[in-house]
């Protein structure tokens, strides 16, 4: 049996950290059939050629930047295609080199995160309005629609998402809201489940899986804790104190063995998983850490900050650099599949491709 089955037939019961509650809850899932309104391309193309040398990358150079004419919160690559998603205000943008910039559909209020599908043919948003919304990439149409009710809040009120991701070959999403509750969604039988509930202050910013789907780290609440949830024997592994303030962004290496946390108290940590030690800490930012992510690699870390900078950092002896700054908040960052191309983008509505050798 699955970890999803185990998840869905009987709950996750053990509490192993006195700030977290794992419960069980099993709701209906409002599903419905939406398609967006009259899908327009949006923004126009410029480009830029910087040239940086920088650690040991040898070379990063900006191939090209996008404008959009709202900030951008999250940015996801295709798995199968050298194309974007970019929630980009209220709206979810489309980006290739080859086709330019498309609209996807739109939700009521700003959009938190965008996720692909395992097999890029679809991509799930979350906002605001605490909906999330399916899409389907080719027909540029909304598949499902899901309200993130949480009834201890109020039967008629919607919690905003923070951020989700696809799970098991797509058959389900995994989110956290702002009221700290972390769910799984059946989208194979419109069902819903609560994994757990941060009950200090509670709201999750970030939800991540490891490359094999056995370990789910989160962080959010005021305590600046990151949790490592084993999905297989359905419990907390790790709770790991160390940021004095909430975290905003997880992210773990391609070999699933490491985790690193961006956090509002302007340092991100790095984790071995397996043991739960710390493994580094690189400060520098001035304001929070808005996103990380490692390079395919794991020679570098990348980072982007409310300061308006990306950093790059070398994990082995905690160095960074700035390789990019402005003058507005960035809010994301991603790497694509191969690790050969990096976007980025914030409050000025520039999305920003750099080229990673």
């Amino acid at each position: 049996m699955s970890w999803k089955s185990k998840i869905l037939s009987c709950g996750v019961i053990t509490l192993l950290a006195s700030t977290i509650v794992l419960f069980t809850k099993s709701d209906g899932l409002a599903a419905t059939s939406n398609a967006p309104d009259n899908p327009t391309p949006t923004g126009q193309m410029t480009n830029q050629y910087p040239i940086i040398t920088i650690h040991n990358i040898d070379l990063i150079s900006e191939i090209r930047q996008v404008e959009l004419y709202n900030p951008l919160r999250a940015i996801a690559w295709s798995p199968t295609s050298y194309g974007l998603a970019i929630a980009n205000g209220n709206d979810i943008s489309l980006y290739d080199f080859d086709n330019g910039l498309s609209l996807l559909g739109n939700h009521d209020q700003p959009i938190n995160a965008v996720a692909f599908s395992q097999d890029g043919k679809k991509l799930a948003s979350a906002s605001d309005d605490g909906i999330i919304k399916v899409w389907d990439i080719d027909g540029k149409t909304c598949l499902t629609t899901i309200a993130n009710h949480n009834p201890p809040y109020g039967e008629d009120i919607l919690t905003p998402v923070y951020d989700l991701i696809f799970a098991d070959t797509d058959d389900f999403l995994i989110s956290g809201d702002a009221a700290g509750i972390l769910k799984i969604w059946s989208l194979v039988d419109n069902t819903e489940q609560n994994l757990g509930e941060i009950k200090e202050g509670g709201f999750i910013h970030s939800v991540a899986l490891n490359n094999d789907e056995t370990v789910l780290a989160f962080g959010g609440g005021w305590k600046g804790n990151l949790y490592l949830l084993n999905m297989v024997q359905n419990k907390v592994l790790l709770s790991l104190g160390g940021h004095t303030d909430s975290i905003y962004d997880v992210s773990f290496s391609s070999d699933g063995k490491l985790v690193a946390s961006g956090s509002w108290d302007g340092t991100i940590r790095l984790w071995e998983i397996e043991s739960g030690s710390p493994k580094g800490l690189y400060k520098g930012h001035e304001g929070w850490v808005t996103g990380v992510i490692f390079s395919v690699d794991e020679t570098l870390l990348f980072s982007t900050g409310l300061d308006g900078t990306m950093r790059a950092w070398d994990p082995s002896n905690e160095d960074g650099s700035v390789i990019h700054m402005e003058q507005s908040p960035l809010w994301a960052i991603a790497l694509n599949p191969e690790g050969t191309l990096l976007a980025f983008g914030g409050e000025s509505g520039i999305l920003r491709i750099w080229s990673v050798e």
